[in-house]
């Protein structure tokens, strides 16, 4: 990841936790489409984002209907 975008994430981050209280551990929605793609570009979702968030604490979740989506495709 470049020095740049890195930087900008830890600042959203930051912005996020000071001012909406967001606390650790991360809980992240995986939509259909997003985890379809992933599995077809073969993409560890879960890797990528503790390493893109900096935190080994994320909680990734789908919800049925997004399971649903995803065996339509």
């Amino acid at each position: 990841m470049k020095l740049s975008r890195h930087k900008y994430i830890r600042r959203i981050l930051n912005y996020y936790r000071t001012n909406f209280n967001i606390e650790f551990p991360f809980i992240i929605l995986i939509d259909g489409t997003f985890a379809f793609e992933a599995l077809k570009w073969k993409i560890q979702i879960d890797e990528q984002l503790k390493a893109y968030l900096e935190t080994q604490q994320i909680i990734c979740s789908t919800s049925l209907c997004a399971i649903k989506e995803t065996e339509l495709l």
